[in-house]
């Protein structure tokens, strides 16, 4: 049995699956919706440049690498249906257990690193997510990479390739999911602290040269530093709609206002649309404070489930590809975690740290779609893999 618990199998069984989702997506029309960041990148092709909705102008309410990266295939392909898409995607997911099995080998011993590549290929939310037109699909491809650079460099020190790649890398994972910039921060922080290279100083510019086009871009349309994207008051004010908390009692944006908002977005750019969203939710949050803390705290556990609009799905599809994953994933981290606080406390601050991190943020704002938790849900696959590991004692010395 021991014999196929490798890198071979793991390539094979995720083959295997990518040619059955490929087959899938060629003969069945699989119904998505096509979000933001497909319509702008319509808009671009349609030479309307990088707007979202064309009588207001150019937009920032997205990071721009998976529009452009929706862009190029109907630059190329000119395909009209999203087929072209999801195959595209559904190579990309056969990578993630790979990248995430090579990760781990260079720490922990060969089964333990299997248990956390067999999860990617186990897990239906996973699978079923790269029929979806999401940035999430693209972001854990630049995340799984730049993890991978990282632990090169942590292993074998800074050499040129490593630091062009890492800061490449961030750079574009940044602009893939603006959230994972303070993470980013952090870790070269700590580098510049810890670990002084002339190669660092390569990767910290090599970021820079990806994110300036963008800073540029947004001042030279809005006449405002932008390093990320614009919504941030819009999104506290979206929160408070009925499908990113599912509560009565949350509810309480007269539709009035609602619908004026919407209004606006039609002709009023998303940074301009930011002043209006100020105005308002501001003094609205302040005057309904224990409201907004207790919406908050319900929008935690909304964040570690799944949005309001599936409560009441009882199908036996979302059942499988959702309700009993997230309930799964969410137990081997709590184990992981309890593992890791008995044995290993840096890495157990480290991670709760990240996990606390991602779920104030949106929790704070809005809790309306999948793809937030499943941004962050594959970190539960490393801590297991880990935590067993270092239980088991076969971890090898991770202290600088």
């Amino acid at each position: 049995m021991n014999k196929y618990i490798n890198l071979k199998t793991i390539i094979i069984i995720s083959g295997i699956i990518t040619i059955i989702k490929i087959v899938i997506s060629c003969l069945f029309d699989i119904n998505v919706p096509l979000v933001e960041d497909y319509k702008i990148a319509v808009n671009m092709i349609n030479g309307l440049g990088y707007v979202l909705h064309p009588l207001a102008g150019p937009t920032a309410i997205k990071t721009p690498i998976y529009p452009i990266f929706l862009y190029i295939i109907l630059a190329v392909s000119g395909a009209k249906s999203i087929f072209i898409f999801q195959i595209i995607q559904h190579l990309i997911h056969f990578f993630f257990p790979i990248i995430t099995y090579k990760i781990l080998i260079q720490y922990i011993k060969n089964k333990y690193a299997f248990i956390s590549a067999v999860f990617w290929l186990v897990h239906p939310s996973y699978q079923y997510y790269s029929f979806a037109v999401e940035a999430t699909n693209l972001f854990l491809l630049l995340i799984l990479l730049s993890i991978f650079f990282a632990s090169k460099i942590y292993l074998n020190g800074w050499n040129r390739v490593n630091s062009i790649g890492i800061g490449i890398l961030s750079g574009l994972t940044i602009l893939t999911q603006a959230i994972s910039a303070p993470i980013f921060s952090v870790y070269f922080i700590y580098l510049i602290f810890k670990k002084r290279s002339k190669y660092l100083i390569l990767s910290i510019l090599m970021i820079l040269a990806i994110v300036f086009p963008w800073i540029i871009r947004n001042y030279v349309a809005f006449d405002r530093f932008i390093p990320g994207k614009s919504p941030l008051y819009m999104n506290l004010f979206v929160g408070f709609s009925f499908e990113s908390h599912g509560k009565q009692e949350f509810d309480i944006i007269p539709n009035a206002i609602t619908n004026r908002m919407d209004s606006l977005r039609e002709i009023k750019n998303d940074v301009d649309m930011e002043q209006e969203y100020k105005s308002f939710i501001v003094p609205f949050i302040m005057n309904n404070l224990s409201l907004y803390i207790e919406k908050t705290i319900h929008q935690s556990y909304v964040y570690w489930t799944y949005p309001p609009r599936y409560f009441n799905d009882n199908s036996i599809k979302f059942l499988f590809i959702r309700k009993i994953p997230v309930i799964i994933s969410n137990l081997i981290l709590l184990i992981s975690l309890i593992i890791l606080f008995k044995y290993n406390r840096k890495m157990f601050v480290g991670l709760l740290l990240v996990l606390i991190y991602f779920t104030i943020v949106y929790s704070l704002t809005l809790t309306a779609n999948i793809r937030f938790k499943l941004d962050i849900e594959w970190i539960a696959f490393f801590a297991i893999s880990i935590a067993l590991s270092i239980k088991k004692s076969n971890l090898k010395e991770l202290s600088t």
